[in-house]
């Protein structure tokens, strides 16, 4: 039987178990053989710092006697000195009362230890670790042990101990009576066995469950199982027992860890259906996997094992909390077998966290809670293996039950087919009526085509007889030298002036009234464009046409040409109701976010029944169906507005009058 005993600076802690043979003893600065089972002498150590690795066991000994060591902490088990490039020198006393001699068994229970270097009082150098095959070492064990012999009655001699580690530095030093420590290794292999007898268990029966069911989430959870299994395999030391164990044990645990983690997360994501029930999260898991797959190949990309080891460590915990997001958003929908999931990655957490902080050397390593990771992972392993069952029978159940269901509504369908004959034929009635109101009204907008062609053939005429009127009046009254030629020029200019603006707007009517996206879109400055146009349509107009701006400059981006469309069929629209001699006010304003430009005439007001039907195509109010036109003036307006992100409205300010709104936005710059 074993027993370990702790050091503390005051005095000698010594409580012998029953059943040993021998006894230790361990005090502050001397640790004294008196012949027992086992102890652990962390606590007694001091250490010594080698930054470059340099330093020569005579260059320590001085160091030594300068009192340049420091004391490891009491009453831990194992020194943890965390991601570290330096070498540390580790420095104890040992002395014999016993009066036969003794042979010992030092033992540095870590497998990431790359070089040990063993420096003995009678100028012995034992050489181990990582870097030195296996058949160099002193025992054929997975941790590294260096063989003493005290003789009797021997006083205190000092040890020097180099370590040096590529991975996290964690040192527990146990001394050991030989038969005692063969004991306690077997005792170690009867524990290991079961865990990994139960990961080759769970892992055989998610790859039979594979094959009955062909379920991707067994072939997931296997390989889940695998990888982590191996990682402990390596993380126990194993490796070590190997010829190629210095490239193992360097980069396989590592290696490992990051694959379970990428089949974990796979896992997660196909058990929890996560795409369909949570995208946000599982959108956030694929760089997830991605990390941890270039830490997985690490090796062929010639990242150093201590760079990889930060990088799991850092990663672990975001991982875990992740999946028990997960896990905690699932119990919440009440997804089969998630209690389980959620019960699993919370012991997995706790695990997690207290390996990673292990690992960063913020924490003390105690000697038996160094396999705690492990021990978690066999219940998570377990935990996860009743969760995914839950879920492959729940899985089962809903699709028997989507099978009777289907039945059911393939009944319901005959049924409703048989039922729907009557209302079909009533549909076919009811969509023939349709489809003749729909000839008649097309009857209906095509004469009105007509008459609006006629209409503009009509006014066509009026400009162009003022026009050749007056050039012959001109002519005539310069053969009898009269010169009234600036003021005949005028009148036929405002006769063309017309003539262009019918023209333009039926040219624009006529176009197909969806493509406005062939004018440029740029910045435009209302204030200016506004009284612009104002006075455009006032040259030729028999209203009196204003436009008030205010101070304020209010740019928008727009295609100035629609714009200019919209805003004059509005303003025709207010001259063809509005009594002559009027006045047809334009008005721009901010409101917030957006410019408004409200069109307001006099003149009778458009009933409230109307004002939603009158932006649509071909519409017009059953007292202008026998006016000139084709109802297509305020859907053009509508529709330029709309694409320039706007909107338009329609109000009467009191008992009569119109007034139209347009609101667009301000130009980012302006806004």
């Amino acid at each position: 039987m074993q027993s370990r005993l702790r050091l503390s600076l005051p005095c000698l802690i010594a409580p012998l178990l029953l059943l040993s043979l021998l006894t230790l003893e361990a005090r502050a600065d001397t640790i004294v053989a008196a012949g027992q089972n086992s102890i652990n002498i962390t606590a007694s150590v001091s250490l010594l710092e080698d930054p470059d690795g340099t330093l020569t066991i005579d260059e320590v000994r001085r160091s030594a006697q300068r009192g340049m060591f420091r004391r490891a902490p009491d009453g831990i088990t194992a020194l943890n000195l965390g991601y570290t490039t330096s070498t540390y020198w580790i420095r104890f006393s040992l002395a014999s009362k016993d009066p036969a001699p003794g042979d010992l068994l030092l033992e540095a229970a870590y497998f990431g230890l790359d070089e040990l270097t063993l420096y003995t009082p009678g100028g012995k150098e034992l050489r181990s670790g990582n870097a030195r095959p296996q058949a160099e070492r002193y025992w054929p064990h997975r941790y590294f042990i260096f063989p003493l012999k005290l003789e009797p009655g021997a006083a205190a001699g000092d040890y020097y101990l180099k370590v040096y580690s590529s991975d996290t530095l964690i040192l527990p030093l146990v001394l050991w009576h030989p038969m005692a420590f063969i004991e306690h290794v077997e005792h170690d292999f009867i524990l290991q066995g079961v865990y990994f007898g139960g990961v080759v268990s769970l892992f055989l029966y998610s790859m039979l469950m594979f094959g009955a069911l062909k379920d991707r989430k067994y072939l997931l959870y296997a390989a889940f199982i695998g990888s982590t299994g191996a990682g402990f395999f390596f993380l126990n030391g194993y490796a070590n027992l190997f010829e190629s164990a210095p490239l193992i044990s360097q980069y396989s645990t590592k290696s490992a860890f990051a694959a379970a983690s990428i089949f974990a997360t796979l896992f997660v994501r196909e058990l929890l259906q996560t795409r369909v029930n949570y995208p946000l999260i599982h959108r956030i898991l694929a760089p997830v996997i991605a990390v941890h797959f270039l830490m997985a190949i690490a090796p062929l990309l010639g990242i150093p094992p201590q760079t990889t080891g930060v990088m799991l460590s850092a990663t672990l915990i975001p991982t875990v909390l992740l999946a028990l997001l997960v896990a905690i958003l699932s119990g919440r929908d009440n997804l089969p077998g998630a209690q389980y999931f959620l019960l699993a990655w919370t012991l997995f957490l706790i695990a997690a966290l207290i390996n990673s902080l292990y690992n960063f050397g913020l924490i003390a390593v105690h000697q038996d809670t160094m396999s705690l990771l492990q021990y978690s992972s066999a219940f998570d392993m377990l935990l996860l293996t009743i969760s995914i069952s839950q879920r492959v029978e729940a899985d089962r159940k809903a699709k028997e039950d989507a099978v009777e269901k289907a039945a059911e509504f393939k009944e319901k369908m005959i049924r409703t087919l048989t039922a729907s004959g009557e209302r079909l034929e009533k549909e076919v009635r009811r969509r023939t009526q349709d489809l003749e109101d729909a000839l008649m009204l097309e009857k209906e907008t095509f004469d009105r085509y007509r008459k609006f062609d006629a209409m503009v053939t009509h006014e066509f005429r009026t400009p162009l007889a003022v026009i050749a009127s007056q050039s012959q009046l001109a002519l005539k009254e310069l053969e009898h030298g009269i010169d009234n030629t600036s003021t005949n020029m005028e009148v036929i200019r405002q006769a063309a002036y017309r003539l262009n603006m019918l023209y333009t707007r039926m040219e624009e009517k006529d176009r197909n009234l969806v493509n406005h996206h062939h004018s440029g879109w740029e910045q435009v400055e209302l204030g200016e464009w506004l009284r612009e146009t104002a006075r455009e349509m006032a040259r030729a107009s028999h209203h009196t046409i204003k436009a008030e701006t205010g101070g304020e400059p209010l740019r928008v981006e727009a295609q100035p040409f629609l714009l200019r469309v919209a805003v004059t069929n509005l303003i025709d629209n207010a001259e063809k109701y509005a009594p002559p001699g009027s006045t047809i006010a334009l008005a721009l304003a901010r409101n917030g976010t957006q410019a408004t430009i409200r069109i307001s005439s006099s003149g009778p007001a458009i009933p409230e029944a109307y004002r939603e039907k009158i932006f649509e195509k071909h519409y017009r109010m059953p007292e202008q169906r026998n006016l000139p036109g084709r109802g297509l003036g305020l859907f053009i307006v509508r529709d330029i507005i709309e694409t320039h992100n706007g909107t338009i409205t329609h109000e009467t300010p009191g008992s009569e009058g119109n007034a139209f709104c347009i609101s667009i936005p301000l130009a980012s710059s302006e806004a």
